[in-house]
């Protein structure tokens, strides 16, 4: 099945290592008081919840497709991870400031057909408890102020150029302006196969393993399992609103299920006499509706499940599913300037007084990291094998999960971009170890419970 990308795989202007403002954030109570006054008679830029989360979805997802990795990464190693019986496969792919900075879609303020709606959509939202938001989202039909009227036709390959007045959209497109400052982005990525069973029994992970430990709270068990990330703060949520949306079958009509949404400052130790760093992002994730579950939606959206042109969130280029895939789910990083939100912690210093511990009350040095991770249950045929009488021959199906996970960071102080190229080859191999001891060790118990909230 093909769905909307919102802009060509490798060009979102979301999914960008150039740090998002508040601004471009989605409504929340805890950044109302950080953000930029509105000249009167102009109208607020920020991204209403709806498009703004499946926007980073499905780029994250076409990003690490099946088509885009076979043609804009490079293979560069291959080592094996302690505590699995999976080979790691590393990949490389850089994509230069001048691509970024001419072929992303931009959106240019100054072009008025371009503007945001002056309907605002999303409602005022209330907190309950610190970064909480229990906010009645508008209703989904009203999500889509951001939406442009364009020419659907997509540029096949990364050469072609993208404008504002050609480039690909859904019914709703985040509008980012373009920053002053882009740089090279060098997306390294790590590529594993699992065997689909428990990781109590031999190396391997179930398919509930990976959804506990990446997709359920997913920067508070990296920190569990990541011995440098010494704190995962976190700021605020959107549980609130998303609630909302997928009561109303909002997410489930753009193709996604059991998303969340969130802000966190992650912390890291570095090796030597280099100081601690601090990231700043907004973390998005979601499972992909399985394919027999889109016919109802899209009865609800006034087609069929096989017309393509009317199926949720859908437009010729991205397959969501290949032959074989059962589940799929996909975590979106990016980071974010919080430097100016009164929640933030490290960002704003707070923690030099406020910190419970020393390592916590520690000068660092805010860096920027981003990051597109994917799990996808799939089908291995086995070697045929002979009946008891040696008459015929059936094949037996086994499962596999393959975890792919692709990174573009820096670490900014005084340690050069070129050291730490050197250096992140060697490491995406051993987060697969770290992830593999550290599930081996939660109870299958918390496992069940966490996920029985899911879909």
């Amino acid at each position: 099945m093909a769905t909307t990308w919102n802009y060509p795989p490798g060009l979102s202007p979301l999914l960008r290592l150039t740090p998002l403002n508040v601004s471009d954030l989605p409504p929340h109570p805890d950044l109302a008081k950080s953000l930029p006054k509105v000249k009167d008679g102009e109208q607020s830029t920020q991204p209403d919840l709806l498009p703004f989360v499946t926007t980073l979805l499905n780029d994250g997802l076409a990003f690490l497709s099946k088509s885009e990795i076979a043609n804009h990464f490079k293979h560069t190693t291959t080592k094996k991870a302690d505590g699995s019986d999976a080979d790691v496969d590393v990949l490389l792919q850089s994509i230069s400031k001048s691509t970024i900075g001419s072929r992303v879609t931009w959106h240019n303020t100054n072009d008025a057909a371009n503007r945001p709606s002056s309907r605002r959509a999303s409602a005022t939202p209330s907190v309950s408890g610190k970064g909480k938001d229990t906010t009645t989202a508008p209703s989904t039909s009203d999500q889509n102020h951001l939406a442009i009227p364009t020419n659907t036709q997509q540029p096949n390959s990364r050469s072609a150029s993208v404008s504002s007045t050609t480039a690909p959209t859904s019914r709703s497109r985040i509008q980012r302006p373009k920053p002053t400052s882009i740089a090279d982005e060098h997306w390294y990525t790590r590529r594993s196969i699992h065997t689909s069973h428990s990781s109590k029994l031999s190396p391997g992970s179930a398919p509930e393993e990976f959804l506990f430990g990446l997709l359920n709270e997913h920067s508070k068990n990296e920190q569990a399992f990541t011995p440098n990330l010494f704190d995962a703060h976190p700021i605020l949520n959107w549980d609130g609103q998303i609630r909302k949306l997928a009561e109303e079958g909002g997410l489930r009509r753009e193709g996604w299920m059991d998303v969340s949404a969130s802000v966190w400052e992650m912390c890291h130790d570095l090796p030597g006499i280099l100081g601690p760093r601090c990231f700043g992002v907004c973390v998005v994730g979601g499972r992909v509706v399985p394919e027999q579950g889109m016919a109802g939606p899209a009865a609800e959206g006034g087609g069929t499940s096989n017309d393509v042109s009317t199926r949720p969130g859908t437009v010729s280029g991205l397959r969501r599913w290949e032959r074989g895939e059962k589940q799929k789910f996909v975590v979106v990083t990016v980071p974010v300037v919080l430097e100016k939100v009164k929640a933030s912690f490290y960002a704003s210093y707070r923690n030099m007084k406020e910190g419970k511990d020393e390592k916590q009350k520690r000068p660092v040095v805010q860096g920027l990291y981003a990051a597109v991770e994917t799990c996808t249950l799939r089908a291995k045929t086995s070697a045929a094998t002979a009946t008891s009488d040696g008459a015929a021959a059936v094949a037996e199906e086994e499962e596999e999960v393959e975890w792919i996970m692709s990174t573009a960071s820096d670490a900014k102080g005084n340690l050069p971009m070129w050291m730490q190229k050197l250096a992140l080859p060697g490491q995406l191999p051993k987060d697969v170890s770290y992830f593999m001891k550290w599930i081996r060790g939660v109870d299958e118990e918390d496992v069940e419970k966490a996920l029985a909230k899911f879909e």
